[in-house]
């Protein structure tokens, strides 16, 4: 997982996927739209509905198990954390964490030296994370081989 922090560094392949429809992937949508770096196709999320500016909600448990696994997936969520680990886990690989855009966007100016911080602690996460991932992916195979 790739951490982003400005929507002009999103390197998509294949169709964009955004994790999180409320009010953190509106605003990461439009940041990537309007950076045009990508178009986004749909939101995937936990509570499905119908659509959300304009697009398609998916349910976060199908697109799971049956989403294309070299589409670009967007983390748009402050529980990027846990996403990421579901991502990885289901073998998508080309997934970034936008939470700091969310971050950045909500700060307040004065706060600016803060959000610089948060950054810096969301790439660290983000490597521990992506470890633990495949660490976890590796786990739930060997017991697979084993058990079967």
């Amino acid at each position: 997982m790739k951490t982003l922090s400005h929507p002009r560094r999103l390197k998509a392949v294949g169709p964009v996927y955004l994790f999180g429809a409320g009010g953190g992937g509106l605003i990461v949508k439009r940041a990537i739209e309007a950076a045009g770096r990508a178009r986004v196709t749909a939101f995937v999320d936990r509570a499905p509905r119908e659509e959300a500016d304009g697009l398609p909600v998916l349910s976060s448990a199908v697109f799971l198990a049956t989403g294309d696994r070299d589409a670009t997936v967007v983390i748009a969520s402050q529980h990027w954390e846990e996403i990421s680990i579901q991502l990885s886990i289901a073998g998508f690989r080309r997934v970034w964490n936008a939470y700091p855009i969310i971050v950045e966007h909500l700060a307040p100016t004065r706060d600016r030296g803060t959000v610089a911080g948060e950054r810096r602690r969301g790439r660290l996460k983000a490597t521990g994370f992506a470890a633990a991932g495949a660490l976890l992916l590796l786990l739930v195979l060997i017991l697979g081989t084993v058990a079967g």
